[in-house]
């Protein structure tokens, strides 16, 4: 899960790091999940019939039509962890800066 080196200094940039991607990968699935809920399901029915089999279109349409119900809980949802990811993000950070005088001196100074 995180590249552990040994180093306290870089394990907590890893994880600064590791909880930046964490927030580019929600907000691209809330996107994602936006841009599905706008969609016409009769247009798109009607295109992907033109290119897919009929019980191919019919599933994905049903698991559209599942997932803009469900909207009133994904979307809160990738709201509140992209929240969350952005906090320990600033957190880390902020301890990483505040603390970046000793952290020089012992790896620096020795």
């Amino acid at each position: 899960m995180f590249t552990v080196t040994g180093n306290d200094a870089l394990d907590l940039l890893y994880i600064i790091q590791y909880f930046q991607k964490i927030e580019i990968y929600l907000i691209i699935l809330l996107s994602y999940n936006l841009f599905l809920i706008s969609i016409n399901e009769s247009k798109l029915e009607n295109i992907l019939l033109k290119i897919f089999p009929t019980k191919l279109v019919k599933l994905y349409i049903k698991s559209l039509l599942i997932l803009k119900r469900s909207r009133y809980i994904i979307i809160p949802c990738f709201l509140i962890l992209i929240i969350i990811a952005n906090i320990y993000s600033y957190y880390y950070l902020d301890f990483f800066i505040n603390n970046l005088n000793k952290i020089i001196e012992v790896y620096f100074k020795k």
